[in-house]
């Protein structure tokens, strides 16, 4: 096991993790505090980064000195709006030597909004964009296919009516997510240098479902296992032919 020094980074959960290079990147996520006394005792969850914190802290892994380092970052233009500030559930990848980070949770409200990271300045920038982007939302998965993302599923704010894309919407009733936002099998890619959201209508793509896992296994297939929706976990295998962007699965392992 790899010893860890220097800027350990605290226990949290949710937050969003990418490789570059030889360093692994995590932004986000949430801690908790205990707030009360005695019987009146509760847990609190506090978003990462904090409000007060205006380093905007990034931590850093490094695989080949096994050691961790916390960086300031900085929103391009001195622009606070430039940095990420839904840091639970969101997505982050590496590509073309660029860090993209989507959607995301802070407690109050979801994101469906794409920041761009360079890892050597360590700055953000909030991506524009056009075209109809996914719903606000978390726990959805993103892979990289050529110089485009695509984003799958999560759950988030209900789907607005005659969208495209053939999407399904499922009203979370579970209490311990966050009642009356939706599941949803969404499917979009979105180009970077143009800034351009675009649906994917997808033959026998999941159901609705988040917080799955969601990974490339070449650069034309993506392989998607498990998630759940309301109290139901799954087990089903999906791969998405992303040249076609046609779905085959539904296996149950």
């Amino acid at each position: 096991m790899a010893e860890l020094v220097d800027d350990v980074p605290i226990a949290r959960t949710g937050a969003a993790i990418t490789v570059v290079g030889n360093k692994m990147l995590v932004w986000g996520g949430f801690t908790q505090e205990i707030e009360g006394e005695g019987d009146d005792r509760f847990p609190l969850n506090i978003p990462l980064p904090e409000e007060d914190d205006e380093d905007y802290p990034i931590e850093e892994y490094s695989i080949t000195e096994q050691c961790w380092r916390r960086h300031q970052t900085s929103g391009k233009g001195g622009n606070a709006d430039n940095i990420p500030a839904f840091g639970s559930g969101s997505v982050m990848i590496s590509m073309g030597g660029l860090v993209y980070l989507y959607g995301g949770w802070n407690d109050q409200q979801f994101s469906n909004d794409v920041f761009r990271l360079d890892p050597v300045k360590m700055e953000w920038e909030k991506l524009p964009y056009t075209g109809y982007p996914p719903v606000q939302k978390c726990h959805c998965g993103m892979v990289q296919y050529q110089d485009k993302l695509v984003v799958f599923g999560g759950i988030g704010m209900a789907g607005e009516p005659g969208r495209g894309g053939g999407a399904q919407y499922i009203t979370c009733h579970d209490t311990t997510v966050t009642y009356g936002y939706s599941w949803n099998n969404e499917l979009h890619s979105f180009d970077p240098n143009t800034g351009h959201w675009q649906e994917i209508d997808s033959p026998n793509r999941p159901p609705p479902t988040g917080a799955f896992t969601f990974t490339e296994i070449d650069p034309d297939h993506a392989i998607l296992f498990g998630g759940r929706v309301e109290h139901t976990r799954m087990n089903h295998v999906y791969i998405l032919d992303m040249k076609s962007m046609v779905c085959d699965g539904g296996v149950v392992v």
